[in-house]
């Protein structure tokens, strides 16, 4: 990706500045301010020294989009350290919605993601000068979205009028939202994978009535579904005979609608004639 071409290297400003004595020497308030050094933003060129690099996110149900991205930050720069922050459980909460993985889960997954060098718990939702100062970060990434914040302003603002901003591509067709879609439109399915897995009615939240009715319809479907394999056997056992090769016989459910059982017709209505004889 292109970075952001600069003539000089953008150095941050000390937290406090000197002042002017009558005179004219320049001095600091304190021994504490006279530490204080101007920190140059690093490129990532040097082999030895990593740039700091920045990004955040919710993490929930940690998949491939979320190491694809980190992976992505990853390499923005030649020499990266990646730094991620996560944030809380309360502020996604308010913000976004409820997780699956609570904050103490969604970190612990990314320290396990082999692109993360350093886990931030407790993100702040917006970051702000003093963040990147006290965690020393040269630059933050994140997807090519807009990040709306509380105030209605772009998050990431400040830090792009700095050039300080990296951008990474977002991977399609996949997202803890997609995820968790898919497990409501088979909603069903799973609550029968977990009851065969143990858990009970009071596990899943749902009422015992509706237990009952899973568990008994899923005994009915394999019975249907036992009864229907071996009507198929039976017929592809019959047509052998006759030499016709299994594997050129394709049965439809109208086929197996016509080997159920006939039943009789109804009886015809007896005449007046029959009931007085």
């Amino acid at each position: 990706m292109k970075r952001t071409q600069r003539e000089d290297s953008v150095s941050r400003e000390p937290k406090t500045k000197a002042k002017k004595l009558q005179n004219g020497q320049d001095v600091h308030d304190s021994e504490e301010e006279k530490d204080l050094k101007t920190y140059v933003l690093n490129d990532g060129n040097d082999p030895k020294i990593p740039a700091r690099v920045y990004c955040d996110g919710i993490f929930d149900m940690f998949h491939y989009g979320h190491a694809r991205a980190l992976m992505q930050a990853k390499k923005l720069l030649p020499n990266v350290h990646l730094i991620v922050g996560v944030c809380n459980d309360e502020l996604t909460q308010r913000y976004k919605g409820k997780t699956v993985m609570t904050h103490a889960e969604r970190a612990e997954s990314l320290r396990h993601c082999r692109y993360v060098d350093e886990v931030v718990e407790n993100a702040p939702w917006v970051v702000d000068q003093a963040f990147l100062d006290l965690h020393k970060i040269d630059y933050v990434a994140h997807g090519d979205d807009i990040i709306i914040g509380p105030d209605g302003n772009d998050c990431y603002k400040f830090v792009k009028d700095q050039g300080r901003f990296l951008v990474f591509g977002r991977t399609e067709g996949v997202s803890t939202s997609e995820l968790i879609l898919r497990i409501i439109k088979d909603y069903e399915a799973y609550v029968r994978r977990n009851l065969s897995r143990g858990y009970t009615h009071k596990d899943l939240g749902i009422s015992l009535l509706k237990e009952k009715r899973i568990v008994y319809g899923d005994k009915l479907r394999k019975v249907a579904e036992n009864i229907e394999n071996k009507s198929v056997a039976a017929i592809k056992g019959f047509l052998k005979r006759f030499g016709v090769q299994s594997e050129h016989i394709h049965l439809t459910d109208e086929d197996l609608m016509a080997t159920s059982p006939a039943t009789s017709p109804p009886m015809s209505p007896r005449s007046a004639s029959e009931d007085d004889a």
